[in-house]
């Protein structure tokens, strides 16, 4: 009768400690993006025509069919490149999803289910070793689609056939909520205010004027801050590294915080003036969940909001 007890006991007390052990499976995922909308006179984000621009991204690169759609398509935010990367010490094969009930997903690679209001990959094979870019797609024509490669990240396949293989799972969307900060442009001051609720850890108040850079960084924002507009003298060679150690600081690696920076390093630096924040956490998690089964050990996410001047 004891040796029942204790062995029940065992039994519990492994299948316990089963579980707690399962996530230590040595699978890190990290994802990095960014939301994109235009600031009116109010400070809140209008509609705006988000495929105005020459579309840039490679033809292996599935997206929506409906071009007339698109072309005539007004939403307020673009959700432009999200990439989740992942790291093991072996290989593995999960499924991955995301579900983006306010939105709707327009881009994606490698090859994806349930394409809609979210994106499915079922089975998504992990390759840590296979660092060979060989059977990576690419085009001769120039994209800044290529830059998110450059990172230790393993090798992604999808199980389907024929197979895909990427650094990476990629996809891209649009929805109509507002963001988190309404930004109101002024002459001299800019008028920022945090959804109540929300603290924004860091606000960065940008300005590209003829050329001559200018910025200022403020940490923990909440509620309403008038922030006095940023003179220009600024070294335009600087600012993207100490936007590269933000990112850290939120959690990427230097890889992907250099390859992040780089992807949109024309848009984010060009002419006009701007706003860039990190989108809390906590909202992300609400607005996009990201599933992936097996659970990994650790998930970092890194979204930044770029909110631009109408004009």
């Amino acid at each position: 009768m004891l040796f029942r007890i204790c062995t029940s006991l065992f039994l519990v007390s492994a299948s316990f400690a089963a579980k707690l052990e399962a996530p230590n499976n040595g699978l890190v995922v990290h994802e990095w993006g960014t939301f994109t909308s235009v600031a009116g006179p109010d400070g809140s984000a209008i509609e705006w025509l988000p495929f105005y621009k020459p579309y840039d991204l490679p033809r292996f690169v599935e997206h929506l069919s409906e071009a007339t759609f698109k072309s005539g398509l007004r939403t307020k935010i673009r959700m432009e490149t999200p990439v989740v990367y992942f790291y093991s010490d072996r290989e593995a094969t999960v499924a991955a999803a995301v579900n983006f009930p306010q939105g709707l997903i327009t881009e994606w690679y490698p090859r994806a289910t349930r394409v809609s209001h979210g994106i499915r990959w079922p089975s998504v094979k992990i390759m840590p070793g296979h660092k060979s870019t060989e059977y990576l797609p690419v085009e001769n024509a120039p994209s800044h689609y290529y830059a998110a490669r450059d990172t230790n990240a393993a090798t992604v396949a999808t199980m389907s056939i024929p197979q895909q293989q990427e650094r990476f799972l990629f996809y891209r969307g649009v929805a109509n909520f507002q963001p988190p900060l309404a930004v109101k442009f002024g002459s001299d001051k800019t008028q920022i205010t945090a959804t109540p609720g929300q603290e924004i850890s860091r606000v960065i108040l940008f300005a590209n004027h003829g050329g001559k850079i200018a910025y200022s960084i403020h940490q923990r924002v909440a509620g309403e801050l008038s922030v006095k507009n940023p003179l220009s003298g600024a070294d335009a060679a600087t600012f993207p590294k100490q936007f590269e150690q933000i990112l850290i600081a939120e959690g990427l690696f230097p890889d992907e915080a250099h390859a992040m920076v780089e992807t949109w390093r024309d848009s984010w630096f060009e002419e006009g003036s701007r706003v860039f924040y990190i989108f809390p956490r906590v909202l992300l998690d609400a607005t996009l969940p990201l599933s992936i089964e097996p659970q990994p050990t650790k998930t970092v996410r890194v979204f930044v909001g770029r909110i631009n001047l109408h004009t």
